[in-house]
């Protein structure tokens, strides 16, 4: 029922927590995990111990990646979970938004790690930046406990018992790999005329990551964009490599 959403654990630092998301993982059907640069032995008998029986399975063949860009390259939606406050929070995750995200769609849980959670940069690569509701008097969640309030919600959603819908499935999105290499292109062109030369050239970048994942690009959308700004590129060049009018 889970089987196509992905546990993306960014730096974690206690293997019994990994541990125990490798087992609530087993309990709603997800089957992976992805540790981002691990801060500690995650296979530890430690980790073992919390994971049991057929979640010992999701541990052993966790996939370790040394960026949240490398864990994200196949998928087409991730959702960043933070308690910091922030605009582009979304109140209606769970209710409305991903029970929308029909098949094919790949979908990233992203965590950060139990002392500092996500960065601003990884929550600038997610599509969905969301925070579970919690007492203001202790907001802070312990990282397996946050990742099985969030795969319970999903499964009570997505296993039909809440509204009986039947959601049809949509058009494959592009991979947020693909979003990376056009906005790649993109830092290009802006450099190329002049518009990254002042100020903070990477907040106008994640400005125009915001617009993309709101967008829901499709792969056919990002092939037209990235084939217009080829051309773009190689004009400018032609322009510059010319003499110009004035110096004639």
């Amino acid at each position: 029922m889970l089987s196509r959403f992905r546990i993306i654990l960014c730096g974690p630092r206690i293997p019994g927590n990994i541990g125990s998301v490798a087992r609530a993982a087993a309990n709603f059907g997800v089957r992976e995990l992805f540790l981002v640069s691990p801060a500690c032995n995650w296979k530890s008998p430690e980790a073992q111990v919390r994971a049991v029986a057929t979640a010992g399975r999701i541990l052993h063949e966790a996939r370790i990646v040394a960026s949240l860009e490398d864990a994200l390259k196949d998928v087409q939606v991730a959702v960043g979970f933070t308690r910091r406050g922030g605009r582009s929070r979304d109140p209606e995750l769970f209710h409305q938004v991903l029970p929308e995200l029909a098949e094919p769609l790949r979908i990233a849980l992203v965590f950060g790690n139990e002392e500092t959670g996500l960065t601003d940069q990884e929550l600038r690569l997610c599509t969905i930046a969301s925070e579970l509701s919690t007492d203001p008097a202790l907001p802070s969640m312990n990282l397996s406990h946050a990742v099985a309030v969030v795969l319970a919600r999903l499964h009570e959603e997505f296993s039909g018992s809440s509204n009986g819908k039947t959601r049809q499935p949509k058009a494959a999105l592009a991979d947020m790999s693909d979003l990376e290499g056009l906005l790649a292109q993109w830092r290009e062109i802006l450099s190329d005329v002049g518009l990254t030369t002042a100020g903070n050239p990477e907040r106008m970048i994640g400005r125009f990551r915001e617009i993309f994942h709101r967008a829901a690009l499709l792969p056919q959308d990002v092939k037209l964009f990235r084939g217009f700004l080829s051309k773009t590129k190689r004009a400018l060049r032609l322009a510059r490599s010319r003499p110009s009018e004035l110096s004639r």
